[in-house]
């Protein structure tokens, strides 16, 4: 799972990696933390944020977002 941020932002997993492999059973959950950082000084409304997730070798796509607003 990486996320998709807007140009100009940055965006790591929580743990400081680059990546975070996860490892799950059949149906199983989990919980991944990131950490997001718009541009200093930026206030935007609205802006989107998407989850892409890569199963394997298999990549499914943007599966998920939010819609974040920073003042």
């Amino acid at each position: 799972v990486h996320l998709v941020v807007p140009d100009g932002w940055s965006c790591r997993p929580d743990d400081g990696s680059d990546l975070t492999p996860i490892t799950m059973d059949a149906h199983g959950t989990a919980v991944v933390r990131f950490c997001v950082q718009p541009p200093a000084g930026l206030e935007v409304r609205r802006a989107r944020i998407a989850a892409d997730v890569t199963v394997g070798a298999r990549r499914f796509g943007q599966l998920a977002e939010a819609l974040v607003t920073v003042r």
